[in-house]
């Protein structure tokens, strides 16, 4: 475990800002780098670090929705860890027809 985490499946309308004022809850933020769409209507990616490690812990084993999107995370990795503990790899897990939509803001993987 680490104190730097990957998030995926963010809503995306949501800035630098809105993602450190959701994730301080957690604990305090020290950096937010918001990741480049891989493909178009895929919700946002970002690295978070945070200054202390049980921070980034207890967001990691918190199931988070934001704006009603599920949100994924994984210490500090490209490659997600689905519910069943199995990774994908980061180019079949964003496969853009892996996805349909699910409201305005969020997407789902189809199984």
């Amino acid at each position: 475990n680490s104190r730097h985490l990957w998030v995926g499946g963010l809503p995306e309308d949501m800035s630098e800002e809105d993602i450190r004022d959701y994730f301080t809850r957690f604990g305090k933020v020290e950096g937010i780098k918001l990741l480049p769409q891989r493909y178009p209507k895929m919700g946002l990616a970002a690295f978070i670090d945070f200054y202390e490690r049980d921070a980034a812990v207890e967001a990691h084993n918190t199931e988070i929705k934001i704006q009603g999107c599920e949100v994924r995370t994984n210490y500090k990795s490209a490659r997600p860890e689905t519910k069943e503990g199995k990774e994908h790899s980061h180019r079949y897990y964003n496969s853009p027809d892996r996805v349909h939509k699910q409201d305005s803001n969020c997407f789902i993987l189809q199984s």
